[in-house]
């Protein structure tokens, strides 16, 4: 694997990383109410998919996805969402390049799989609910409350971790279909069919 990115790929990747992030801020807001964090795992990819799609109208080299999902994981984790979103963007953008590489990210079809992947970073955000239950819940309490840690625990128990990661999934499919069908001029400009 190369990583030879330019400064312009790298300018190209903050832009998107922002983006995402801003998207997630704006979503996130929705999460002072408890019954809203679970939607997350489908808002977001959702929407997403527009702002994914645009991005590979710049991507021409492997790396870039990759790096915008370690990127994407830094910013959550600066913002307080804890380390294993910095672990699942890294993850799920490295394999989303490496299916995009396989079609030298010209492929409309690989586009919209390739975001359905990497809409899985967006789990690690739920991570410390299930793999630190106690501690987070606590920490929740304090800088919450006690009612809204509860009401949440409630609404966020281990079964839903994988019905969460599926909802990323498909609301990434359905965010990046809808992305393609708004771009499919600059995508079809850049190459992408």
């Amino acid at each position: 694997m190369n990583f030879n990115l330019r400064a312009k790929d790298l300018s190209t990747v903050a832009i998107y990383s922002v983006l995402f992030f801003v998207l997630m801020i704006v979503i996130g807001f929705l999460g002072f109410i408890p019954i809203f964090i679970p939607l997350l795992a489908a808002l977001a990819p959702l929407f997403g998919g527009l702002i994914f799609m645009l991005f590979l109208t710049r991507v021409n080299q492997f790396g870039m996805v990759s790096l915008l999902g370690l990127v994407n994981g830094l910013l959550m984790f600066v913002a307080g969402m804890g380390y294993w979103v910095v672990l699942t963007g890294a993850f799920f953008g490295l394999l989303a390049d490496l299916l995009l590489k396989g079609s030298n990210y010209q492929n409309l079809k690989a586009g919209v799989i390739g975001h359905a992947l990497f809409s899985l970073w967006v789990v690690g955000n739920f991570l410390p609910f299930y793999l630190s239950r106690q501690s987070y819940f606590a920490m929740i309490s304090e800088g919450y409350g006690q009612e809204y840690a509860n009401a949440l625990a409630k609404i966020m128990p281990y079964w839903l971790l994988p019905i969460l990661a599926l909802a990323s999934i498909v609301c990434g499919y359905i965010g990046a279909k809808i992305g393609a069908t708004l771009l499919n001029k600059q995508l079809a400009r850049a190459g992408i069919v």
